[in-house]
Parts: C-alpha cells; sequence; structure tokens
C-alpha cells in the first residue's frame, strides 16, 4: 500500500521545488533528439533557480502542489488563478502551469493525483 499525499506548497518548498523541477523536466525533454542539453541546463538554471521558485511562490495567484509518496517527493504541478489569456473567456480561468513527476513514481497515481489536486483547486 502507497500513502500518497497531495498538499500546496509553501515558501520554505523553494529549494524541493528547485530540485523536483530539475529532475522532472531534465526526465521529460532531455532525451529529445532535438532538445540539446546545454539549451536545456541554459532554460532550467533561469527558469527553475531557488530565487526563481521563490519569486513564483509569492506570486498571489500561484499555487504549488506537492505530490509526496511514502514521505518522498514524488511530483509537483503549479496553477495559475485568474490567468487571463487572449481569447479565453472564461469567468474564473485557471491554467496548468506544470505538471510532473518523478520517473521512478510513473504508474503509482502520481500524475492523477496531481491532476485531480488541480481540479478540485478549480472549482
Amino acid at each position: 500500500m502507497h500513502a500518497l499525499s497531495i498538499r500546496k506548497a509553501t515558501t520554505d518548498d523553494a529549494k524541493l521545488l528547485t530540485d523536483l523541477a530539475y529532475t522532472t523536466f531534465w526526465d521529460a525533454f532531455a532525451h529529445h533528439p532535438k532538445n540539446a542539453p546545454e539549451d536545456l541546463n541554459h532554460y532550467m538554471r533561469q527558469a527553475f533557480s531557488v530565487e526563481q521558485i521563490s519569486a513564483e511562490l509569492a506570486e498571489e495567484k500561484s499555487i504549488f502542489l506537492v505530490a509526496e509518496l511514502n514521505g518522498e517527493a514524488a511530483g509537483y504541478a503549479k496553477i495559475i488563478i485568474d490567468n487571463i489569456e487572449t481569447g479565453i473567456e472564461a469567468e474564473r480561468p485557471i491554467e496548468l502551469a506544470r505538471l510532473y513527476s518523478h520517473q521512478r513514481f510513473l504508474g503509482q497515481g502520481v500524475g492523477q493525483s496531481l491532476m485531480d489536486a488541480c481540479f478540485a483547486r478549480a472549482r
């Protein structure tokens, strides 16, 4: 039996989210033949620095969710509340900005649980 839980991240989770972002983004995109490792590294250093993640955590409209499986960080999601994009006319739009799971936890419900938690927040 796996103990899977989803919680809202706090500012104290900036380093944890940075580590998750680096690992999961690399795993998701590094093996594509059109993604040069140096380009990915450049992007990740900017997008997933502790400073950048801390700034995003502090944004009122950003919500990070952390999935933990047996007490270990297994994945994360980021949603943005009331993010108005051109062509979107919803009353309360929500953007799913990121949803990633560690590869070793694939098939264990991490991604689905994160998606369910995002939908619950959207309601």
